[in-house]
């Protein structure tokens, strides 16, 4: 994926038409060029780093290979998703069986 494409708080305006681009990577490799500068220049001080991808928000947000990696594995919908998850939480005992559903 072509990376680098954002220049402070804003986005190159050819990542628009660059069809590997992807905001969350760029965001990742950025993210891991500032934790490695900190260290760089302080390595015993400590720092905080907060890294809220979009991916995770909706479909399109994701490259298409990812979509197409997981197609047909949530086509049961939220609310199925949902009592399916619950379920096997409580009979891994990582939920107490009244948790309500």
């Amino acid at each position: 994926m072509a990376s680098r494409r954002l220049r402070g708080h804003q986005a190159d305006r050819d990542a628009a038409h660059d069809p590997n681009y992807h905001l969350d990577a760029d965001l990742a490799d950025h993210a891991i060029a500032w934790i490695r500068q900190q260290n760089s220049l302080a390595p015993d001080k400590p720092f905080f780093a907060y890294y809220a991808p979009g991916l995770t928000h909706a479909p399109h947000h994701a490259p298409k290979e990812w979509i197409a990696k997981f197609k047909g594995q949530f086509d049961q919908g939220w609310d199925k998703l949902r009592e399916e998850t619950l379920a096997r939480q409580i009979k891994l005992g990582r939920r107490a069986c009244r948790t309500p559903s």
